[in-house]
């Protein structure tokens, strides 16, 4: 039989470690979310970053941005900007689909995170068009996620102005690849592409010939393209 003060003593030790063992937990949270901050600690680190690198900051970018307060929001939207691809074949690399090696890191959820990309606008125009124009040159279709120069035909109709600037930096060869993208498909003569081409001709014609005209290149060069299958 036990003695009755080792009793006590017993079950004083039982609750102490009981009692200990959440804040334990909880610390333990604690440093492992202030690993993750520290590792995506800064814009240089995330723009030169290696693929599954930048993968890991935007998915833990994009779910702050979701929970954040809106005081934080600047500071979130900004890291996952920065993590963001900057070239078409980073976007590949990401959101997209290779036979040989299967799923991009962030394939399932590229809709999601591409069209988040697409209506940000806390970032500094000047930024954040030029990443927009670098992710869609000699950019092409496929499928999923990567098609339709991932929506960019609709910035140049919501703002024509400040694209046209932008744009208007890049060579010939470079604009003429981002409209190729914008009209690519498997199939680009239909009444869609028809009607966009309009759109975009009614923005640009009066506001910088060069572009309008490097435009309509492109897409009657998609145009001769579907009629040569």
């Amino acid at each position: 039989m036990i003695p009755y003060k080792s009793i006590i003593i017993i079950t004083i030790h039982i609750l102490s470690c009981v009692g200990c063992q959440p804040q334990s937990t909880e610390k333990e949270k604690i440093k492992i979310e202030s690993n993750d901050e520290k590792t995506f600690s800064s814009c240089e680190t995330l723009e030169s970053g290696s693929i599954n690198e930048k993968a890991n900051a935007i998915k833990l970018y994009f779910r702050k941005i979701q929970n954040a307060e809106s005081n934080e929001i600047d500071k979130f939207e900004t890291l996952f900007f920065c993590a963001f691809p900057s070239s078409f074949k980073q976007m590949e690399q990401l959101f997209g689909f290779d036979g040989k090696n299967g799923v991009a890191p962030l394939y399932s959820e590229g809709h999601e995170i591409i069209y988040y990309f697409h209506k940000m606008n806390r970032i500094s125009p000047d930024k954040y068009y030029n990443k927009y124009i670098d992710i869609c040159i000699h950019g092409h279709w496929q499928a999923d996620n990567i098609r339709q120069a991932f929506g960019f035909a609709y910035k140049i109709i919501d703002d024509p102005e400040r694209i046209c600037l932008q744009l208007s930096i890049r060579s010939d060869d470079e604009i003429k690849s981002v409209f190729r993208f914008v009209f690519d498909g498997p199939h680009p003569v239909n009444d869609f592409n028809k009607e966009l081409y309009e759109r975009l001709i009614n923005k640009l014609a009066d506001r910088n010939k060069r572009i309008s005209r490097l435009m309509t290149e492109a897409y009657e060069e998609s145009m001769e393209r579907d009629h040569s299958h």
